[in-house]
């Protein structure tokens, strides 16, 4: 048996490098479903990533006015 060595990849920020080795020869399929207010996503939005969820709602300037967060 031959092996090859391959690039590595060995954290988020190497995958996600403009230099970074791909991981994957194609992404997988997929599909991006409706979702309700503040929320969205993206099928292969760059290199080595298949999916990205994002999601946002309320005021982020209230948490100025709140006695506490947690």
């Amino acid at each position: 048996v031959t092996y090859e060595d391959l690039p590595v990849a060995a954290g988020i920020e190497q995958a996600l490098a403009d230099d970074a080795c791909a991981l994957f020869d194609e992404a997988p399929m997929g599909v991006v479903p409706a979702y309700g207010d503040g929320a969205s996503a993206q099928l292969r939005p760059r290199k080595n990533v298949c999916y990205q969820f994002n999601y946002r709602t309320g005021d982020a300037a209230a948490f100025a006015r709140c006695d506490h967060v947690f």
